[in-house]
């Protein structure tokens, strides 16, 4: 299929995915990713000096 001039990219895309599926398996669908909740988190950057020092004073609960 890759050496075939005629072969259009779809149908390499089709080979190289049926070859990568044989080599690998099929990939699976991770469940945990999806749960409610998962990745709520903030991150902040830059909110020490360089002595470590909090810069923002942010309030707590």
């Amino acid at each position: 299929m890759f050496r075939d001039a005629s072969a259009s990219n779809k149908e390499r895309m089709d080979a190289a995915t049926w070859l990568a599926d044989q080599g690998f398996g099929k990939t699976t669908v991770n469940v945990a990713a999806q749960a409610p909740g998962f990745g709520d988190f903030t991150i902040v950057i830059g909110d020490h000096d360089a002595m470590g020092n909090p810069i923002n004073d942010l309030p707590r609960d």
